[in-house]
């Protein structure tokens, strides 16, 4: 929901770029989360689900880390920014696929985890974008992007361990 509905308004009120390039925000976004999608069976298929929602953290965390540091980046903030973004996406493309799949294995015929995990993702695609808009308002725009990006940071510690649990112990 962050790069959704505040990538864009981040790049037009933050870094001061054009309506026109300022789409450009959630569009690098989103091509570098589908690209990432559509590759990411095969490294799921080589990789440990635990590894791979820790290394899609990191770089949904860096991404989201360096969106906050483009504006001290003068001259170039734009294009930092856009990297950025495309980091971010790539980060968070995973992470449902994978964290989803998982629970559905670990928990045969049972929908409750899953269930949970699903409320979980959508109710922050519902409530976070809200949220960032109300500390906005508040504090800053700048501000209100650590959230996501401290969510992140949350998601790259949690959700690994949680996932090793499950794989362990269904093993």
């Amino acid at each position: 929901g962050a790069a959704t509905d505040w990538a864009g308004v981040y790049a037009r009120h933050v870094l001061g770029v054009d309506p026109a390039g300022a789409s450009l925000a959630y569009t690098v976004f989103f091509a570098s989360m589908t690209a990432v999608r559509v590759l990411g069976d095969a490294l799921r298929s080589r990789v440990r689900a635990a590894r791979v929602v820790l290394l899609a953290g990191l770089t949904a965390t860096t991404g989201f880390a360096i969106v906050l540091l483009a504006p001290a980046v003068r001259g170039a903030a734009p294009a930092v920014a856009l990297t950025g973004w495309a980091l971010a996406g790539a980060g968070m493309a995973l992470i449902w696929p994978v964290v989803s799949s998982t629970i559905g294995v670990a928990f045969p015929g049972r929908s409750r985890g899953l269930s949970m995990v699903t409320t979980v993702s959508y109710g922050g695609g519902l409530l976070g974008p809200a949220l960032i808009g109300g500390v906005a308002e508040r504090a800053s725009l700048w501000a209100a992007m650590a959230i996501p990006a401290a969510s992140m940071a949350i998601v790259t510690v949690v959700a690994p361990r949680v996932l090793a649990a499950l794989t362990t112990a269904k093993s």
